[in-house]
């Protein structure tokens, strides 16, 4: 490969050091106390000339915990509360001979920064009343692009909104910029970070279910007291990811002790519908959490912990086909058990605790420890799934190939999720104008499968059905100490700060891809005759296990530019080092004179950060702000442990024809060696992103914000095989290119073992380039309003367009090699991309109704996927030995396509021609959650209240579609002719195209339950 080695530019890195020395110009001297985990509140107190009131004493009172902080304005009338925790606070400002000002509704954001400007009014002597403001200022969050998913909401039990799983991923529905697993801005939730009190934390990634990302979390929301999506994170301790962040501040103890519970019981009794076709799913929810002060008033703490069962039904995957019969009579009940939709049981344990001690004047502790685990246990017998059509887990080379977050493959296996992030944090005043903030950190997570399944996976391609599952192991685990230090200066209207980072990630990997075997047949007569297809892959358990240090520095300047503007100047420089033990394979060298060992060379990477935010009218009602600069992620782990294992010590075992189901003994077939090459020059992805945004208190009730962002992220990973052979050996009826010698096999066409291969000693190499691309912008408005005796609702709209060259990109863009031939065409270079969702809604609503009942609903509304027609899993129909990436020609005279045609317009428009990657996209997607609290008891400060929660009642969530546009006709016959070097296809159309796939989860579900506060 001659993929040439990417550095930062002379130009970028010349910039970058300019911009350094001239903010250490001017902060040579001492920074405002702002971090990604707290904010600054500070403003200007003045008399009605404008002059300013010096000695005026300010109180910042929380509005969740009650604690308070005061400061007194200095000769120029200002005052300041650094390292503030994020949080809605009420003012109290007072000063001899001035009426008293309170000003309430001033909300803070990780990493925000309000200004305010209060005027007194002479009192004339003693003052005998207060000057009220309620501002409901919008959450104030740095010079990123934020948007505020209301944590809060779901903390305290009588209150909570409803959520199924009370986890962190319930906080991400909320947002109109993320979907439930992550993804943002066109990228996907690999991409994106959670921050717990300014800890980064990126949950572990299973090897077999690549796409699960932050959805597979345990985190409890009980320890959880403010919550942003935070797209354009431009703070430059903001550092290793180059999406979206979902920043979380830890819940904290109040100034009086307060022991809360709850229990709920829910049935999916309410379920019966097209979506979920047998068994009902039940769901139990417990909680328990103590917060309040200790050691006296000096420090506060809170703790709690969360225990749910949730049982999830799955669909039948065969829905009553005749083509089941034959194999549960011929295999008794065994085959029978697995296609049985009994539900699946998910238990987890959740907790927190987090301490607040402000140890004195000048020194303030605090820490917190989220911790969750999530077991799933299916029923005896399991439950199986159906193939989804053109899945990329036909193939069975990549080690992430088996799951595209559509397709699980068989059986669900017993499985468990672990997450645990804990941090601290010491706040120290040096002087009135030099902080410190130094934090410690340690996050670890672990994604554990066990052995699913006796059965083998087996897909039967005609019938659309599938059985059995993963049949061998797979773990996952991250593990990732931090260390940073960050002095904070100010000087004038010039605030800083510079600092150093030290983390290092340590990473464990046991798999091995196919390594319980795979077949396919075309049906199950075909089944039962051992007619068909088998792979598995051979050779010692994969394992891979290595450390990753990332050294970091940091400095930044924010200007004050006076009349409210505000101007960010940054930079970090940030290192990852690659693992470069990997085992040569000389056999390769010496054939092609390509390395699969060689490491790319680390390098720094820098990343300049500009920002503006304009306070028009000086009051923190109307805000404009635009951000951007460089954001790097990280290579990623999975990619980095199948380069490891597959280093030439594993072979893949083929065999075409004569192939006895679940008895691998009697297979005889070939064997081949399967290897992974890194490019050189391979470098982390690059994400250039701006992002700006106006927000407007129109009201004291009412805010209304519109927001965009514009992004290009390169250096992404893709696939290529190397050993194939480099021209089409021939070419099927429409023209495009077979590389191998195909067969038949009923309703089955795959290539002969190694008939596509350059070198038959070996299987697929696959080369990974960092030439992928993704291009995304968006529109964003929202609207806030809130009538506090009655109505709160907030809603938000978002537009967008991503398009990219990743194929695969849901399962990491590196699994599928796109097809060979259609490097040129722009409907696969340049085309939709996986993440691409143009319109998001989502709208949240409190009501207050007579009596005190409470009504809360979250509803939510999406673009369809977008997909590709192709063929069933297993059909390899261009003969390259991966069933998956086939380019289907859409023939309007074949029998039944018209039909088809009329009800998809995505293929009227590509009749006649090869329809490019996700042309077509599934139906909207609707949810609606709501819940209802009454109060049932209240004496002093204890309470109780019962709760009625409604789950899913739209039940329209993403179903993924059969995307196999043609199926292989077993009464048709391959025929190739020699002389035209063609073979052509017995192709007929798949009345089922479009139609979804059965899927696991819980349905429509109803949940009471009852909340204690004491």
């Amino acid at each position: 490969m001659t993929t040439p080695r990417r550095r930062t530019g002379p130009a970028v890195r010349a910039a970058t050091l300019l911009l350094m020395v001239c903010i250490l110009s001017v902060t040579a001297a001492p920074a405002a106390a702002q971090s990604p985990a707290t904010g600054v509140l500070a403003g200007v107190v003045t008399e009605a000339g404008g002059e300013p009131l010096s000695d005026a004493l300010v109180t910042m009172t929380s509005a969740g915990t009650g604690l308070s902080r005061q400061a007194t304005t200095d000769r120029d009338g200002s005052y300041r509360f650094a390292f503030a925790q994020p949080g809605e606070y009420h003012l109290f400002i007072e000063r001899i001979g001035y009426t008293p000002a309170q000003v309430e509704g001033v909300r803070l954001g990780a990493g925000g920064n309000v200004r305010l400007v209060t005027t007194l009014a002479s009192s004339g002597g003693a003052a005998m009343t207060v000057d009220t403001m309620m501002l409901a200022l919008p959450p104030a969050t740095g010079f990123g692009t934020a948007e505020q998913v209301a944590a809060a909401a779901y903390r305290t039990p009588a209150t909570s909104a409803p959520a199924l799983r009370h986890a962190l991923p319930d906080l991400a529905v909320r947002s109109s910029r993320m979907a439930g697993d992550g993804a943002a801005d066109g990228l996907p939730g690999s991409f994106s970070a959670v921050t717990v009190d300014g800890t980064v934390f990126r949950p572990a990634r299973h090897p077999l279910f690549p796409a699960g990302g932050l959805a597979t979390s345990p985190l409890p929301l009980q320890g959880i007291a403010t919550a942003d999506v935070v797209s354009s994170a431009t703070d430059v301790e903001w550092g290793r990811a180059g999406g979206a962040f979902l920043t979380t501040t830890s819940r904290t103890g109040g100034t009086s002790p307060v022991l809360e519970g709850q229990a709920s019981f829910g049935s999916g009794a309410i379920s019966p519908s097209g979506a979920i076709d047998g068994g009902s799913g039940t769901s139990l929810l417990g909680s328990v959490a103590w917060s309040g002060p200790v050691l006296g008033d000096s420090a506060r703490a809170a703790v709690g912990v969360t225990f749910r069962r949730l049982e999830m039904p799955m669909t039948a995957a065969w829905n009553g086909s005749d083509a089941g019969i034959p194999l549960t009579e011929a295999y008794n009940g065994d085959v029978g058990a697995h296609a049985s939709p009994e539900p699946a049981p998910e238990n987890a344990v959740a907790g927190f605790a987090s301490f607040d001690w402000r140890i004195n004047a000048s020194h303030a502790l605090s820490g917190s420890l989220h911790l969750g685990s999530a077991t799933t246990v299916p029923a005896a017998g399991g439950a199986a799934v159906a193939p989804g059509a053109g899945s990329i887990a036909g193939s069975g080379l990549a080690a992430g190939a088996y799951g595209s977050g559509l397709f699980t493959g068989g059986t669900f296996a017993a499985s468990s999720a672990t997450d645990l992030v804990g941090g601290t944090a010491l706040r120290s005043r040096l002087s009135r104008s030099m902080d410190n903030e130094l934090r410690v950190s340690y996050t670890w997570s672990e994604r554990d499968t066990d052995v699913a399944s006796t059965l083998p996976a087996t897909y039967l391609a005609f019938d659309g059905l599938a059985l059995g599952g993963n049949n061998s192991a797979a773990r996952s685990s991250e593990s990732v100490v931090t260390v940073s230090d960050a002095l904070h200066l100010q000087r004038g209207a010039v605030s800083g700060k510079l600092g150093v980072e030290l983390s290092r990630s340590s990473h464990t990997h046991e798999y091995r891809a196919g390594a319980g075997g795979r077949y396919w047949y075309g049906s199950a007569a075909d089944l039962l005759a051992g007619n068909g297809a088998f792979m598995r892959t051979e050779g010692a358990a994969g394992r891979a296990a290595w450390g990753t240090p990332r050294p970091a520095g940091f400095i930044q300047a924010v200007i004050n530019a006076g009349g409210g503007l505000e101007v960010l100047l940054g930079g970090r420089a940030e290192r990852e080092t690659l693992p470069d033990d990997v085992r040569p394979d000389t056999a390769w060298l010496r054939l092609t004179g390509i390395s699969n060992a060689g490491a790319p060379a680390s390098d720094w990477l820098l990343s300049p950060r500009v920002g503006m935010r304009w306070d028009v009218q000086q009051d923190g009602r109307f805000i404009v702000s635009a951000a951007g600069g460089l954001w790097y992620d990280r290579v990623d782990p999975l990619l980095l442990a199948e380069w490891q294992m597959d280093n030439g010590a594993a072979t893949v075992r083929r065999a075409v024809g004569d192939v006895t189901w679940a008895e691998p003994g009697t297979i005889g077939g070939t064997t081949a060696t399967r290897l992974t090459v890194l490019a050189p020059g391979f470098v982390p992805p690059r994400t250039t992103r701006a992002a700006g945004g106006i927000s407007y208190a129109a009201s004291p009730v009412t805010t209304v914000s519109l927001g965009g962002t514009a992004r290009r992220t390169v250096n992404l990973p893709r696939r290529r095989d190397l050993n194939l052979l480099p021209v089409p050996a021939t070419r099927d009826q429409y023209g495009s290119g077979v590389f191998g010698t195909l067969v038949q096999h009923g309703g089955l066409v795959v290539a002969e073992p190694g008939s596509s291969r350059s070198f038959d000693t070996y299987d697929e190499v696959a080369g990974i380039t960092g030439d992928g691309w993704s291009e995304h912008w968006g529109i964003d408005v929202g609207v806030e309003h809130e009538i506090i005796t009655a109505l709160a609702i907030t809603g938000r709209y978002s537009f967008s367009d991503t398009r990219d060259n990743w194929m695969g990109a849901r399962s990491g863009g590196w699994t599928v090699a796109p097809p060979r031939g259609f490097e040129g065409s722009a409907g696969w270079v340049d085309g939709t991309s996986d993440f691409d969702v143009p319109h998001r809604l989502v709208t949240a609503a409190t009501y207050t109704a007579p009596g005190g009942i409470l009504v809360q609903g979250l509803y939510r509304f999406e673009s369809g996927l977008p997909f590709t027609p192709g063929f069933r899993a297993g059909v390899d129909a261009d003969g390259d030995g991966f069933a998956g990436n086939e380019a289907a020609f859409v023939d309007p005279d074949l029998p039944g396509m018209a039909e088809i045609i009329a009800d998809w317009s995505c293929l009227g428009t590509a009749a006649g021609r090869v329809i490019g990657r996700n042309t077509c996209r599934t139906g909207a997607v609707h949810s609606l959650d709501l819940g209802v609290g009454m109060e049932v008891f209240r004496r002093g400060g204890r309470s109780a209240a019962v709760r009625l929660e409604l789950f899913d009642l739209l039940e329209s969530r993403h179903r993924a579609p059969d995307t196999a546009l043609y199926l292989i006709d077993p009464d048709g016959d391959l025929v190739h002719d020699a002389a035209a070097r063609t073979v052509h296809l017995p192709l007929m159309a798949n009345p089922d195209f479009g139609q979804p796939l059965p899927q696991r989860h819980a349905g429509r579900m109803l949940r009471l339950g009852v909340a204690l506060n004491w």
